[in-house]
């Protein structure tokens, strides 16, 4: 999915085509969308391949007059069992003279509040300063479920003293995998 965002009367809003100091969103972009920003908005197709690539580490990187800086995005889920799991996926911005790319595997909080109008005073014109609000935005997401998996935890504590269950102890394993995958990012 191929979106096109500006700043509108500070608001953002999508727009039809993209304009100078607008924000190109791409989640899980399918081969077609892939080759109109490569093609027709000349991003590097390393930079685009190394944002859809889930393995990729956090780092920035510059070619020409492009820079990709790829930051892990925290992500929480709920199971078909209830049990809840946090996981990172990476994010890959990609900084050009006129736009702000944003390219991710799949949807995520951190888009979503920009989207929905959830993060205040965004400028997509500012480039700067946009990617630096997704960053900022990126850290408070990682705090939050930090928040809920440390609450989480203590409630699984509380049951697990009272009755030895495999749903809860299940539970308390995926909280430790989601600290180390916090920890790793």
């Amino acid at each position: 999915m191929l979106n096109f965002y500006k700043t509108i009367d500070n608001r953002v809003v999508p727009i039809e085509v993209p304009e100078d100091g607008s924000w190109i969103c791409a989640i899980s972009p399918n081969e077609e969308e892939i080759s109109y920003l490569t093609d027709n908005l000349q991003i590097d197709p390393g930079f685009v391949r190394a944002a859809l690539d889930e393995e990729e580490s956090s780092r920035v990187e510059q070619e020409e007059k492009q820079t990709l800086i790829i930051v892990d995005t925290a992500v929480s889920e709920v199971q078909k069992d209830d049990t809840l799991i946090f996981y990172t996926m990476p994010l890959g911005i990609i900084i050009t003279e006129h736009h702000v790319f944003t390219i991710s595997l799949r949807e995520n909080k951190v888009i979503d509040d920009v989207v929905n109008g959830r993060v205040r005073n965004i400028q997509t014109q500012f480039r700067t300063q946009f990617v630096l609000r997704l960053m900022m935005n990126i850290t408070s997401s990682f705090l939050i479920y930090l928040k809920q998996i440390d609450k989480t935890s203590s409630v699984m504590q509380r049951k697990l003293h009272g009755a030895m269950k495999n749903h809860e102890l299940i539970q308390m394993l995926e909280l430790e995998k989601s600290l180390i995958y916090f920890s790793t990012s």
